[in-house]
């Protein structure tokens, strides 16, 4: 069965706003951060968390919650919407799928926690760079195709 998506339940919202939640506490704590707004201002605190290595690489769930922070970014700024998307077995996950034609959906914590297991550099910036060059392609589908 292949990947689908759905709307994100009650329980899904709850689990990304207490993740963004932590996040925001943690660099208001360390960074004197402002307030998160969804938009470019609030990856130089996120990518400071991940250039200082704040966590080390076994602590996945501070990855997902910083990775659902960097999502709202991409929601706000490139218009996408949060859902679940079930990878074919039933589990769910959250993910970002693009509002304009619902063509293009990426997983924010999959991206960030998958370089952080191969032990890569996590640029927030050169992800968000490289979302936005799909977007621009998926944008030249033709109508028929979508």
């Amino acid at each position: 069965m292949p990947p689908t998506t759905f709307p994100l339940d009650g329980s899904e919202w709850a689990m990304l706003r207490e993740q963004v939640a932590t996040i925001q506490a943690l660099v208001t704590r360390k960074y004197a951060a402002t307030p998160f707004d969804h938009s470019l201002d609030d990856l130089p605190p996120l990518q400071r968390l991940i250039d200082e290595r704040v966590f080390d690489e076994s602590q996945e769930d501070q990855y997902r919650a910083l990775s659902s922070a960097f999502g709202n970014v991409v929601a706000k700024v490139l218009a996408f919407d949060w859902v679940a998307e079930t990878d074919g077995r039933g589990a769910r996950q959250p993910a970002l799928v693009l509002k304009s034609t619902k063509a293009l959906v990426v997983q924010p914590q999959k991206m960030i926690l998958d370089r952080v297991r191969r032990g890569e550099e996590v640029s927030l910036h050169a992800l968000l760079e490289n979302i936005k060059a799909q977007v621009a392609k998926t944008k030249l589908l033709p109508n028929k195709i979508l």
